[in-house]
């Protein structure tokens, strides 16, 4: 189980979230929302140890996890940024330096589960061959999902992962297949299509933090 508990957040000055309790166990899928400026990124990134918390803590099967202790559970989590600015490189060669980043270089990379994952996300074989400059910003996207899905790590964050895309309803079934195979999924997004597919959804807006805080 992964859980941050009693933490409060802030940012330039500003309150982003207050006595914030949650945890996540194998099997569970948690959408992060509201608006831009809400400070969906900055949760996922204090639920990875990768921003402080002003208050609070983050833990992973009751171990603290903080900034120096990071590296510690890199092994366990899965990550999907918002940001995708990648080095222009061959997908394979992408792919496979993702499987052998040192916290993963014990994993095995299988091209025909990875493929597999393409047909279900619709993308093309084709293009594991090709320049990630040949591809769109949403392709990439997808592509980079595949790998998050194909780690099998038990712990996942994805953030916005259906930034640029049309349809939400590959990047669903990809996340309602990890919570099938019991893994814990952490979704930052402000596409209201995902909560359909998420079983808790934890609401940042002001006027959300303004009624939990009224009751």
């Amino acid at each position: 189980m992964i859980e941050m508990k009693d933490a409060r957040l802030s940012c330039a000055g500003r309150l982003l979230f207050d006595n914030l309790s949650v945890a996540v166990s194998q099997g569970d899928t948690v959408l992060v929302t509201g608006p831009s400026g809400s400070g969906k990124t900055l949760f996922i990134r204090a639920f990875l140890g990768l921003h402080p918390l002003d208050s609070g803590y983050v833990s992973i099967d009751g171990e603290l996890l903080v900034p120096v202790t990071r590296h510690l559970f890199a092994p366990s989590i899965a990550y999907l940024p918002q940001d995708l600015r990648i080095p222009e490189q061959q997908v394979s060669a992408l792919v496979r330096l993702t499987y052998h980043v040192e916290a993963h270089d014990d994993m095995r990379f299988s091209r025909k589960r990875l493929l597999g994952l393409w047909d279900e996300l619709g993308l093309d074989p084709s293009l594991f061959d090709r320049s990630t400059s040949d591809l769109s910003s949403s392709q990439l996207r997808l592509v980079l999902l595949s790998v998050v899905e194909a780690m099998g790590l038990p712990y996942v964050f994805l953030d916005e992962p259906t930034l640029g895309l049309e349809s939400a309803y590959e990047v669903g079934r990809s996340i309602a297949r990890m919570a099938d195979e019991g893994r814990a999924v952490i979704v930052a997004s402000s596409d209201a299509r995902l909560a359909s597919v998420c079983r808790r959804v934890i609401d940042l807006s002001p006027l959300a933090r303004e009624n939990d805080a009224s009751e």
